[in-house]
């Protein structure tokens, strides 16, 4: 018995399939391939604008250069001008731009990001400049304490945290240099809780009633 051939007929002419825009005889990458879908994905977030301090603006997708071009080089539009500034402060508004000239894929950078994201914290970077210090000055008490032997240091620690004695009165250099730091220390430890306080009564105002 003959048997009979099946003759398969390709669903498309190439392996790579088709993209909007590119030659067909052109291989797409696997990163072009997810450039194209994320731009897709994130287009609503594309188009939120954000501010720019220079540079010359597409008025047909809004995208920034900082130099002159003939044309754009998101969407090839020749119509390329200056930038007339956001009320009245000389920046211009358009979607976020990368380094390339490409449209970012983030929202970073726009006018709703800058509007959400925090005010400075001035409590809280002084806390963390504070730590800092306090960190440098337990290092230095430690390589002071070692050069001391004798443990007579502590009850002159306890004395001086007491008030009792008074850092004038210690005439051995070392020791005067290690009870120096520990006042240090504790100066700084008190700084630190009384801005934490600080800041979270600042917090309790500012919230909410």
């Amino acid at each position: 018995m003959r048997e009979k051939r099946i003759v398969l007929t390709p669903l498309r002419e190439d392996k790579y399939g088709t993209v909007e825009g590119l030659d067909r005889e052109e291989l797409l990458g696997s990163a072009e391939l997810e450039r194209l879908v994320y731009r897709g994905m994130f287009e609503p977030l594309l188009s939120l604008p954000c501010f720019s301090s220079f540079g010359f603006v597409c008025s047909s997708c809004g995208s920034s250069f900082s130099v002159r071009r003939s044309v754009c080089s998101v969407c090839g539009s020749a119509s390329l001008v200056r930038g007339s500034g956001f009320f009245g402060s000389g920046r211009s508004v358009h979607p976020t731009v990368d380094i390339d000239g490409f449209v970012d894929y983030g929202a970073f950078d726009t006018i709703d990001f800058e509007r959400l994201v925090p005010s400075f914290d001035k409590a809280r970077y002084k806390i963390d400049k504070l730590r800092d210090e306090l960190t440098d000055t337990l290092i230095r008490l430690e390589i002071i304490s070692e050069r001391i032997e004798t443990r007579k240091k502590y009850l002159v620690m306890k004395y001086l945290k007491e008030g009792v004695l008074d850092l004038d009165d210690i005439k051995d250099f070392d020791m005067w240099c290690m009870g120096r730091m520990y006042l240090r220390m504790l100066k700084i430890q008190e700084e630190i809780k009384e801005t934490k306080k600080s800041r979270k009564i600042w917090f309790r105002q500012q919230a909410p009633k």
